[in-house]
């Protein structure tokens, strides 16, 4: 008996189920009509967008140094056309660099003083001896770089995801420098130390 009653119960349940999906379809062929003329909008050419993504630019080394030399410095979010890129010892002291990724980048004794190098990746580089001094290094990761007698000096490091894992900075000129937010595993500090956060 308390079967069948069960059995009824459940029935008036689908029963309300099925009418509460009638007026939901209803709502929603509303909700499409109105949103026709909307899409129709977004089909069209009156649709702008006012804010598209910049396209990243690809250029190579001899192309950045070159427009380096006769004066611009603005070089964000490039792609830099090179498996093993080799720039040590040249002057870059003001370039922006913001948001380009560096793999296995040779930058020893290279200027880079008062340079943007901010949302960048120096994973495997070598800045052995390089000027950073006054550089912009919010969050940029130096992963297992060579930063061993660099100066960073008065350099920014104020990102969330500044990190510097199994870097090596010994020998390293960081006055100035506040490395309360970075990350360090395994990091070799200018005393000789390791340092982990």
């Amino acid at each position: 008996m308390s079967s069948n009653n069960s059995d009824k119960k459940t029935r008036f349940e689908l029963e309300n189920d099925d009418l509460e999906l009638e007026e939901n379809y209803d709502d929603f062929d509303e909700l499409v009509e109105e949103l026709e003329p909307l899409v129709e909008d977004l089909e069209s050419d009156k649709f702008v967008d006012t804010n598209p993504t910049p396209k990243r630019q690809r250029i190579d080394p001899e192309e950045l140094l070159r427009r380096y030399a006769t004066g611009e410095r603005n070089f964000p979010n490039i792609i830099l056309k090179c498996e093993h890129l080799e720039l040590s010892h040249r002057n870059l002291s003001g370039i922006n660099l913001k948001g380009v990724k560096f793999e296995v980048v040779y930058l020893m004794g290279t200027n880079l003083s008062g340079a943007d190098l901010s949302d960048n990746g120096f994973q495997w580089a070598n800045l052995r001896g390089a000027n950073l001094r006054g550089a912009n290094l919010d969050d940029t990761s130096f992963l297992e770089a060579d930063l061993s007698k660099a100066n960073l000096s008065e350099a920014t490091v104020n990102g969330t995801y500044s990190y510097f894992k199994k870097a090596n900075l010994s020998g390293a000129n960081l006055e100035g420098v506040n490395l309360d937010k970075a990350f360090f595993e395994n990091t070799m500090m200018p005393d000789g130390s390791v340092r982990n956060s």
